[in-house]
């Protein structure tokens, strides 16, 4: 078997480690890329060594070449996992990434973004408001709009719509990334998220993956003060009515820590539906409003 640096048809020889910096800033996208591919390699089994040069990769998510930022990216993805501490000066990059128009490089920047926000959520504060304007500018089209009308033929047609769902769920994925990163912000600070009525906004989302953190993070807040989450309180009782279960579940739990008794009606419309498991907590809650 070849060694790994033996050079056989169509392979080339990997960069030493110590090259890798230096690489990484070549004026040639194919070097720096090259670069990216073999520092992905060292934090797959040296992720020790991988993070004297993580600084240099960071700093190509915003490389020219969308095709050394998406590197970048996947790559930091086993140093996120394995040594998240090494990332923490370089959040900003990384949450600056979900925003990029191609969603190949949003979707990887948010796989390198969701274990840094279990890890430290609380490195994250700063970027709190970055990600909220990510999500409320993201406007996630529909499959059925996106496909031209000028495509008449049934099966080409199908073949647009199947592209324009992937590119859907992509996208979703890394709004849903961003929305729960604020949960787990708030969570750690509170008071990280300054703009609640920005927050109040994504409660009419199109997406109950992105509505139901946007009504835990109102909650969050609104345990640790309620005062700032009160102006949101009539779009947090429309969710009463969501399609979705978990969104209802999720407003009614919000309303119980925002503690306005002037939801106790409402909250007593639904405790009488159908569905046991919110009815059940919407009893709950309006009982302990009503108690208080």
């Amino acid at each position: 078997m070849p060694e790994e640096n033996d050079q056989r048809p169509g392979s080339r020889e990997r960069l030493d480690p110590e090259q890798l910096t230096a690489a990484l800033s070549s004026d040639d996208p194919t070097t720096r890329r090259e670069a990216i591919d073999d520092f992905g390699a060292l934090a797959r089994t040296d992720p020790d060594a991988a993070t004297d040069h993580v600084g240099a990769v960071a700093g190509r998510l915003a490389d020219e070449s969308l095709v050394v930022a998406r590197g970048a990216a996947e790559a930091l993805v086993a140093i996120a996992k394995e040594r998240p501490d090494a990332l923490v000066d370089h959040l900003d990059a990384i949450v600056e990434s979900l925003s990029a128009d191609a969603i190949d490089l949003s979707l990887a920047g948010a796989k390198l973004l969701a274990p840094l926000a279990v890890e430290h959520p609380d490195a994250l504060g700063e970027s709190a408001d970055r990600l909220l304007e990510i999500l409320a500018a993201d406007d996630v089209p529909t499959p059925e709009t996106a496909v031209p009308e000028s495509i008449d033929r049934s099966e080409a047609r199908q073949l647009v719509q199947n592209v324009q769902q992937e590119t859907l769920e992509r996208r979703q994925y890394v709004r849903r990334t961003a929305a729960n990163a604020l949960v787990a912000v708030v969570e750690s600070d509170p008071a990280s998220v300054t703009d609640v009525s920005a927050l109040e906004t994504l409660l009419d989302d199109t997406d109950p993956g992105v509505v139901g953190p946007a009504l835990d993070t109102l909650g969050v807040i609104a345990e640790s003060d309620s005062t700032i989450v009160r102006p949101a309180l009539d779009s947090i009782l429309d969710c009463l009515d969501h399609e979705n279960r978990t969104v209802r579940a999720r407003a009614v739990r919000t309303l119980g820590y925002l503690g306005e008794e002037a939801a106790v009606p409402a909250l007593r419309d639904v405790a009488a539906e159908d569905d046991e498991k919110v009815s059940e907590l919407a009893a709950e809650t309006a009982a302990f409003l009503s108690d208080q």
